[in-house]
This record gives structure tokens, sequence and C-alpha cells, in this order.
């Protein structure tokens, strides 16, 4: 799991996410390259949405697993005027011989963000 965040620390998530539309196909096809290196991966062209809104995946198998890489840009509710509100960037990628596509996407459908201090 790799999480990106950017902008503004006290902006509130609201929920109203997007799955990252100023991601073009070549960059996330790039990342999982880089990520799963030799995994032939294919982008799933079904709608996929968790608490943050909807996200991007693609599955691929390597040598008796079934791979899942999965995308969310995930911004915070803007204030009035703002020019810089936050936004988390998160990338999922996990292999296992014993799971399925379903059990593997839990994993998108279930994480939350929990609010930290930053440590003074």
């Amino acid at each position: 799991l790799f999480v990106q965040t950017r902008g503004t620390v006290d902006t509130p998530v609201d929920g109203s996410a997007q799955g990252d539309p100023n991601l073009s196909a070549t960059a996330i096809r790039r990342e999982m390259r880089d990520a799963l290196p030799g995994v032939a991966m294919t982008i799933s062209p079904l709608f996929a949405q968790n608490d943050y809104g909807p996200f991007g995946y693609a599955t691929g198998r390597s040598a008796g697993d079934l791979c899942l890489y999965a995308w969310q840009k995930i911004s915070a509710r803007p204030a009035p005027f703002a020019r810089n509100s936050g936004r988390v960037s998160v990338r999922l990628r996990v292999c296992d011989a014993r799971a399925g596509e379903k059990a593997l996407l839990a994993i998108m459908y279930g994480f939350s963000i929990k609010e930290f201090a930053p440590v003074e």
C-alpha cells in the first residue's frame, strides 16, 4: 500500500473522491509495470467504489498468484476561495494464491483513512 498526501493537513475529507481522472492509461500501465514486473495486468472496465468514491483497478496472474493493482485519488472538500485543498493518492498492490478477485477487492472496499496529528 502506497499513500501520498498533498495540500493542507487540516482540510476535512468529505468522501467526494475521484478515481483519478487525470491519470492516463499510459501512466497507470507504467506504474503497474514498475510495481508488478513481468505480470500481464488487465484494467477492469467495471465501476468500483468505496466510501471515498470511485477507484480503478487491474488484475493479472503471476506464478499462480492472483494480483490486484488499484488506484484512487481522494480530494478534500475545498473551502470557499481555497487555492490548495488537500488530496490523498492511494495505490494498492497485492498478490495471493488463495484469494479471488472479490477477496482482493475487499481491501479497497474496506480501507479507511484515520485522522492523525503530526508528531511534535
